[in-house]
């Protein structure tokens, strides 16, 4: 008798791509991790990119490093301080990279069912 608790092994197709039972489709190996869908999303995360601008950036001294800040601008007027590693926009958009001038985020998008693809936006410092 099967043990329930102890999952099968995937079946797998012709070029080595993993059957989803459920969903009956292939999942490739070398799709990037999917969004965290047990992590809390809060303010920044709720909106939506295109609704946010950056306006500025601070910058903190202190004696271990230094941190530059992004100041973001929400549609209903609210000024955020962000910093990378922190998370923006609806497509799991994670700070990789703050200059004055610019931020960069990596987002993740559904590409297929069962399959994310990376890609990294910017925002540019609005004048």
């Amino acid at each position: 008798m099967r043990d329930p608790f102890i999952m099968d092994a995937l079946p797998t197709g012709n070029d080595g791509d993993i059957i989803d039972p459920i969903r009956e489709n292939f999942i490739s190996p070398d799709c990037p991790q999917r969004p965290d869908q047990h992590r809390v999303r809060v303010g920044l995360e709720l909106m939506p990119l295109d609704s946010l601008r950056m306006i500025g950036t601070l910058e903190e001294e202190n004696k271990k490093n230094n941190t530059l800040w992004a100041l973001v601008l929400a549609s209903d007027g609210t000024v955020y301080r962000i910093q990378q590693g922190e998370f923006i926009g609806q497509n799991s958009g994670k700070i990789i990279n703050i200059e004055e001038h610019k931020m960069e985020l990596q987002e993740l998008l559904p590409k297929k069912e069962g399959c994310w693809t990376e890609t990294v936006t910017t925002l540019e410092l609005i004048n």
